[in-house]
């Protein structure tokens, strides 16, 4: 009979923050454990709750409750353990929810065999690692910093306790949002260790997100248990690919186990192109749906993990050897692996799940802008895919769009969504507007595609010269998260339209200042939030007469972008009038 264990957490918190501990509490190792997940929400955030929806749709033993009074924290801590006692459980691991887990603390924890025993966490304080627990221990200091398990006298944040201490009663405090046990508080003679084997990682404020990453690449190389490397089948789908497949090919050839490439129609060289590189080649009739001929491609691969490309996709050296080192080191755990996208030589970059665990039950969705629904364990990797794409852009998924609309198709939310953005590449503005709407009022969006609308119908607005209905739009992105950078350029442009340019520095030093990482998981043109915005402040500041700041920001801009020829006039300008050099 599997052990039961119960998850407790408190969540409050950024979404961000939060979004980071969810995501490290579907990757812990479980093995033949049965593990509930019971949350108390006293977040009183929007974006916190749909997190905790999602997270509760994945994960098949999870418990929600509300009680958003943060005036009294121990009402709720005691909750939280009342809660804990109404479930059959061989014990309980009590969480804040403004830490990472190791994929290894739950079950480490357990194999302690302690009565109470918590997982260190290390915290960033002036730039030195501290411990989560009291300087005073038990006898001398011990060497924390060295794995092993310590007696200690007070824990916090991450910390397990036996059902028969539960029984007894258990006192614990609330501090900060942290969840304290003390020895001498609860004046009971039970020791109290701290396992530092797998610590855990704070995430007490919004920067401590920029070493998520390495975090994370420390937790895979502790995860490095299986002797053979995964396997891979590539599979693509193709049509008049000449100008591109063969590079595609040969930068991941030296990867994959196996080549499987869907023809759905060529009549250039592409099949004799592919032929190089395997044999596995098949034909697929054509019926304006993407994702069947995804689907269809999916059927013929035999390996553990299903790597997809387009043929315009491609990996330089460098993340050749990056993929290299991940195919050797995988854990079997991962469902799915997402890799950085680079479009149109670096100015777009966003994640997709490329990587992912072969299964029957994994299709795709959408006939144009297909898409994977993903579920399980994920690992985000610094592997990125180059995109650069030599075919003109047609209107080939517009015209399929209409023909289903025309013929009464049915549309999902992420269906109205692309299809707004092909009317919008294709400057039908009006529409665009209207089918982004459409999808904003399915309420079944997503985050960042909920911002993405509002900045396109932002735009839209802006081309139409209805500067009114585009900063509405822009300030409306603010409902669906923190402000992103493309926005808040929108609204400083039309202060600068209007010659507000103190509110409008304010937009762009704004921008300035934002996460690094925030912005680089979501879909932004790199120059919005590197040097476009210093080429925009020096507008402001000159405008203000506040030259000192004006000159700052052109030399920043100058230094990010020295070959941009509109920052080079400018500063060439500022030199000549004002500098007089």
């Amino acid at each position: 009979m599997r052990k039961h264990i119960v998850v407790a957490s408190l969540i409050h918190g950024e979404s961000d923050c939060v979004r980071e501990f969810l995501l490290s509490l579907m990757e812990l190792e479980q093995n033949d454990l049965k593990v509930t997940f019971l949350f108390i929400d006293v977040s009183d955030c929007t974006e916190v709750r749909h997190l905790l929806q999602e997270f509760r749709k994945k994960e098949e033993h999870c418990h929600i409750y509300m009680y958003p009074d943060l005036s009294h924290p121990e009402r709720q801590l005691e909750k939280l353990i009342n809660h804990t006692l109404q479930y059959d459980c061989e014990g309980a691991l009590f969480l804040v929810s403004d830490i990472l887990m190791h994929p290894l603390t739950l079950t480490h924890l357990l194999s302690t065999n302690q009565e109470i025993v918590a997982s260190i966490v290390w915290k960033e304080r002036e730039g030195i690692k501290q411990p989560n627990i009291e300087a005073s221990t038990v006898g001398k200091v011990p060497p924390l910093k060295r794995k092993g398990i310590y007696e200690v006298n007070t824990v916090a944040d991450c910390i397990f306790v036996k059902r028969s201490v539960l029984d007894q009663g258990i006192l614990f405090t609330t501090e900060n949002q942290t969840i304290v046990y003390s020895s001498t508080a609860n004046q009971v003679d039970l020791p109290v260790f701290v396992d530092t084997n797998y610590p855990c990682y704070a995430l007490k404020t919004k920067q401590d997100l920029q070493g998520v990453l390495e975090y994370k690449n420390d937790c895979r190389a502790d995860m490095v248990q299986d002797p053979e490397e995964i396997t891979i089948s590539l599979c693509m789908i193709v049509r008049d690919e000449e100008r591109t497949l063969e590079r595609c090919l040969s930068s991941i050839e030296d990867i994959v186990d196996e080549i499987i490439i869907v023809d759905t129609g060529s009549t250039d060289k592409t099949i004799e192109i592919a032929k190089k590189f395997t044999d596995r080649i098949y034909t697929y009739q054509w019926i304006d749906d993407f994702a069947d001929a995804r689907n269809f491609s999916f059927q013929f691969a035999t390996k553990e993990y299903i790597l997809w490309l387009d043929a315009d996709d491609y990996l330089t050296e460098e993340n050749v050897e990056k993929f290299k080192r991940l195919k050797c080191s995988l854990n079997r755990s991962y469902d799915a692996v997402s890799m950085i996208y680079r479009l149109d030589n670096d100015a777009f970059t966003f994640r997709k799940h490329r990587l992912i665990r072969r299964s029957p039950h994994l299709r795709w969705k959408g006939f144009v802008h297909e898409y994977l629904e993903v579920h399980g364990n994920y690992l985000h990797s610094e592997i990125e895919v180059q995109h650069k794409k030599v075919k003109e852009i047609t209107d080939r998924n517009l015209q399929i769009y209409n023909k289903y609309l025309k013929e009464g198709r049915q549309f999902t939310a992420p269906d109205y969504y692309h299809y707004a953005k092909e009317l919008r590449q294709h400057q039908l503005y009006e529409e665009a507007i209207y089918y982004f709407q459409k999808y904003l009022n399915t309420n079944q969006g997503w985050k960042d595609g909920n911002i993405y609308a509002c900045i396109r119908i932002s735009e839209c607005y802006q081309l139409m010269f209805e500067f009114e209905r585009a900063l509405e739009f822009a300030f409306q992105t603010f409902a669906y998260g923190l402000p992103e950078p493309e926005a808040c350029c929108r609204i400083g442009n039309i202060f600068i339209r209007d010659r507000i340019f103190p509110r409008a520095a304010f937009w762009f030093e704004r921008v300035t200042k934002m996460d690094l990482n925030h912005i680089l998981d979501s879909y932004t043109e790199q120059s919005i939030w590197n040097w476009y915005p210093h080429l925009k402040l020096f507008t402001c500041y000159a405008s203000m007469n506040e030259m000192d700041k004006a000159q700052y920001h052109i030399t920043t801009a100058y230094t990010k972008n020295p070959t941009n020829p509109v920052i080079l006039k400018n500063l060439e300008t500022f030199k000549r009038v004002v500098l007089q050099v």
